[in-house]
């Protein structure tokens, strides 16, 4: 629904994390199918940890 409305999958918190992050973070296997179809699973956070 969000992706719909025009939701960006590189958007990032003030952390530096992506909401692929958040949604592997909490386990989200469906979110993170969603999230991998337009988002880069090599981007970083600065403390270096990337989303898988």
């Amino acid at each position: 629904m969000l992706l719909k409305a025009g939701a960006s999958v590189v958007a990032t918190s003030a952390q530096g994390a992506t909401p692929l992050h958040f949604a592997a973070e909490k386990g989200n296997l469906e979110v993170a199918k969603v999230m991998h179809a337009g988002a880069d699973v090599n981007s970083r956070m600065p403390s270096g940890e990337t989303p898988l």
